[in-house]
C-alpha cells in the first residue's frame, strides 16, 4: 500500500486523465528522437533516482530537446540522504540539469 500527497486532478487545470493521456501522448512521438543508448542511460539515471526517492512518484517523460526524469512532491527528509548526494553528483559529472520547484524535482539529460 502506497501514499500519495499529491492529488493529480487538481494539479493541472486540464482534468487529471486528459493531462496523462497529453503527457502520453508527448512520449510516443517523441521517443523516436532518441537513440537506444541515450535511452538506456536516461532509464539507468531513472533507476538511481528511484533508489534516492524511494517514498516518491518518478517519471521518464520524451521531450524533443531533452529526456525528463520528474520526481513529485520531493520533501525535505528526501534531499537529505547519500542517494540524493549520489544523484547530485552524477547530474554533475553528466551534464544533466536540475530544476527544483515547489511541486517537484526535474532532471534534464541531453
Amino acid at each position: 500500500m502506497s501514499y500519495h500527497d499529491v492529488d493529480e486532478d487538481k494539479r493541472s487545470a486540464m482534468p487529471g486523465f486528459l493531462a496523462r493521456q497529453d503527457c502520453e501522448r508527448l512520449n510516443r512521438e517523441n521517443e523516436i528522437l532518441w537513440s537506444p543508448a541515450q535511452k538506456a542511460a536516461a532509464k539507468q539515471f531513472k533507476d538511481l533516482v528511484d533508489n534516492a526517492f524511494f517514498r516518491r512518484r518518478t517519471f521518464l517523460n520524451y521531450r524533443a530537446n531533452f529526456i525528463a526524469i520528474k520526481v513529485e512532491a520531493p520533501k525535505k527528509i528526501d534531499m537529505i540522504s547519500p542517494e540524493y548526494r549520489a544523484v547530485l553528483s552524477y547530474a554533475a559529472a553528466k551534464g544533466i540539469t536540475v530544476k527544483t520547484g515547489k511541486a517537484s524535482i526535474i532532471f534534464e539529460c541531453k
